[in-house]
Order: C-alpha cells, then structure tokens, then sequence
C-alpha cells in the first residue's frame, strides 16, 4: 500500500479515493470487476498526468469551494436548475432549467452542460462547476440515463428536452437507489457519428 500527494491510497485490487467531506466519496473501478459510482468525478486524477502537485493545489481549492456552496449529486440524465450572478438580468440574477447531457473536465476544470427547449429553439449552457459566479445547483430529478453522454437528444425530437422552466422538485429519499430513465427515443435521421457510437439509449 502506497500513499501519494492527493492522498489517495493504492490497494493491489483496487484504487479508493477518500476525500474529507460528507458526501464525497470517488471510488476508481478496476480491471478485477469493481464497479462504484462516481459522486464527484472531477476528484479523480487524470491520467498521465506529469504534475501531482497542481492536482494536489486544485483538490485543496475545490474542497474549500465546497465548504461555502453546496455541490449536490447528479448524474448525466439529471434534472438540475442553475442560478448564476448575471449583472445584465433583472435581480442580478438568471436561472436555468435543464437536463445534464454531459460531464467533463477534471478538478477545477469540470465542466456539465445543461439543454432545453425554449419557444422550439433548443438552448445549451456549458457550466463550470466551480465558479464563483454559480449560486445556486438545484437538483430537480435525481435520476440516470443508460449513456454517459446525452449529446445525441440535439438530433432527437424536441420532446426529450423540453422542460418546464418553473418544474418543481421530485423529492427523493437518500437510502433509494438513483433511478435509471430507459426511455427509448423515437427513430430519427441520426447522424452517422451517433449510430457509430452505439448508444443504449436510441
């Protein structure tokens, strides 16, 4: 057993990494079959990397982020709704309501883009999850999707990414499993990149 600079501990079996907050916790499957949800993705470190000590600067900035704004848990297929500080808006102010489609980035670089359907115009806002300017992250429907990656709903009827701008809440208990959408899109001219990638959800 090893440990490194971005306190992770190495196991034979399987790579853990702990991360001193109430829910955050990472967990790295390996080749044996060990199988985890990522909570917080963007605390694994990348690979390759040729720098353990900037990892190891951004960790510490993004776990003192998190003590000042609460960071919820979602996944790709999620319902989320973003307020940010806009200096033009009315309020300062300006809420987004949208379903996750991606997840990226690493450290303080992450990244989700949230998409609707506004008046037939699809709009997509790529957010970075640690900047200041965000206020507020609002789960709305905790659930998940059978892909990691929605990009394929900008070809899909508008249908599956619309949603009401003032949704309310879907209460969902902590000790419930996060529910699977396997909705099936209708048959669609999808683009050939789409159907190369083999998606489960089309």
């Amino acid at each position: 057993m090893r440990r490194f600079p971005w306190h992770g501990i190495i196991h034979r079996s399987r790579t853990v990494l702990r991360v001193p907050l109430s829910g955050v916790s990472c967990r790295l499957s390996s080749a044996f079959g060990f199988s985890y949800r990522f909570l917080s993705p963007e605390f694994i470190p990348p690979r390759g990397r040729t720098d353990p000590l900037k990892f190891y600067m951004e960790r510490r900035d993004m776990i003192q982020r998190r003590k000042v704004f609460s960071i919820p848990e979602f996944y790709v297929g999620s319902i989320l709704a973003v307020t940010t500080a806009d200096p033009y808006a009315d309020g300062k102010t300006n809420r987004f309501v949208g379903i996750c489609i991606q997840r990226g980035g690493r450290g303080l670089g992450a990244t989700f883009v949230l998409r609707n359907v506004i008046e037939d115009q699809g709009v997509e806002i790529c957010y970075e999850l640690y900047s200041p300017r965000i206020q507020e992250i609002t789960v709305l429907k905790l659930e998940k999707r059978l892909d990691d990656n929605l990009m394929y709903l900008r070809d899909a009827l508008p249908e599956y990414s619309t949603f009401d701008m003032n949704m309310k809440p879907v209460p969902h208990l902590d000790h419930e499993e996060i529910p699977v959408n396997k909705v099936g899109l209708m048959a669609c001219q999808w683009k050939d990149c789409v159907v190369n990638q083999r998606y489960l959800g089309i």
